[in-house]
């Protein structure tokens, strides 16, 4: 095959992908602005490796006359789906926090959240009693590993839920009567 051959079959391959990458693009902003877009890690996770496939393609397609429209548009759809993908930082992970479980922490501090260390303990409704999910993380871990937990803060976020998570500042003690295999008690 000639080079005028292969450059005639990346642009009709391009015709056939772009779009195709544009609907997955357009799908995954339609569920964010619908609110359905899972906000654990693993969600973001898909959606990194969606527009790195994505910009990939835009970049193989760029000596392809034909498709720049199509580049384009696949381009600015990547660009506003880029956000969505970001593991959120640590303000954005504390004011997500603090609202959602705000009655119930308001007494932690925002600075701890830089210097201190916590828990991630789960409250198990049915028996009663507390379980350490993990225990000395730093604000940021504590904070990313709720949020994963809880699905970004819509769900096991409330003692009426039954079973919920929530942070403890790390020097928090929880009673335990020492037996082994006992679960600890607030």
């Amino acid at each position: 095959m000639s080079d005028v051959d292969d450059a005639a079959d990346g642009e009709r391959i391009a015709q056939i992908v772009l779009p195709q990458a544009i609907v997955c693009v357009e799908h995954g902003l339609q569920l964010a602005d619908e609110g359905l877009l899972p906000k654990t890690d693993e969600a973001r996770g898909r959606l990194q490796r969606l527009l790195t496939a994505c910009r990939g393609m835009c970049e193989i397609s760029e000596s392809w006359p034909s498709a720049a429209e199509l580049r384009k548009r696949l381009s600015e759809l990547c660009d506003r789906l880029e956000p969505l993908a970001r593991s959120p930082g640590l303000n954005e992970l504390e004011q997500l926090y603090r609202r959602v479980m705000g009655s119930v922490d308001h007494d932690i501090p925002s600075y701890d959240f830089v210097a201190g260390r916590f828990a991630v303990r789960h409250w198990d409704g049915m028996d009663g009693c507390w379980s350490d999910v993990a225990t000395d993380l730093s604000g940021t871990d504590a904070l990313r590993m709720w949020s994963e937990r809880t699905q970004g803060g819509t769900r096991q976020t409330r003692f009426d839920q039954i079973d919920y998570v929530r942070l403890f500042p790390g020097d928090t003690k929880m009673m335990w009567d020492g037996s082994p295999g006992r679960e600890m008690f607030r």
